[in-house]
């Protein structure tokens, strides 16, 4: 979990680093979740926001390194006995990600995403009543791999499309049916606004 910390912390100073020498861009971003977790039966898409502040250094006139922080809902949702249950997973994360434009304005992007969990609930509801309870299993740390494209228009606007798959079990526990080992999974399309400083 150190370790983890400490390798967000120095790409992070990397790409400031490269601030003074090459051109910075911020860019602002919000967007679409359809999340689910790996692993669990019949589990089913939660939908949900993530929203935050990135930012690029370009290295090259095409390839740069692009980071950022978010607020993400994640989790997902599933029915059984009558109760439909949704697993609230919200988390901060820190992608950081190599970016290559290929052709005029569209780019690929990739590489590590840092998570931590922040909120951890379970929401049930029938017909006779809705329960919330906290989630005690759900590990804080999370660590994945995320893939995507984009377009950025030449005026600053910019839309993108990635998958996120975490790489880690997020229940502590999961030598029962109660606690399946699962792991994040995270269709994200975003909008955003890419601005040099």
């Amino acid at each position: 979990y150190n370790r983890m910390k400490k390798i967000v912390f120095l790409l992070l100073l990397f790409v400031s680093c490269r601030v003074g020498a090459q051109q910075f861009h911020l860019i602002p971003k919000v967007g679409l979740n359809l999340a689910n977790t790996t692993g669990e039966v019949d589990s089913k898409v939660r939908p949900g926001l993530n929203v935050g502040l990135g930012g690029d250094v370009m290295l090259t006139e095409r390839f740069g390194i692009e980071a950022g922080v978010y607020y993400s809902m994640q989790g997902s949702k599933y029915n059984g006995n009558g109760v439909s249950y949704t697993d609230k997973l919200d988390y901060i994360n820190i992608p950081v990600y190599a970016k290559e434009f290929i052709y005029k304005g569209l780019y690929l992007f990739g590489g590590p995403q840092f998570s931590f969990n922040v909120n951890s609930e379970n929401k049930a509801s029938s017909d006779h009543a809705t329960t919330v309870i906290g989630m005690n299993v759900i590990r804080t740390f999370d660590c994945g791999v995320g893939l995507g494209a984009g377009y950025q228009f030449e005026r600053g606007l910019l839309v993108s499309l990635n998958y996120n798959i975490g790489l880690i079990n997020v229940n502590k526990a999961w030598a029962s049916n109660s606690n399946p080992k699962a792991n994040n999974s995270v269709v994200q399309l975003n909008v955003g606004w890419r601005f040099a400083l």
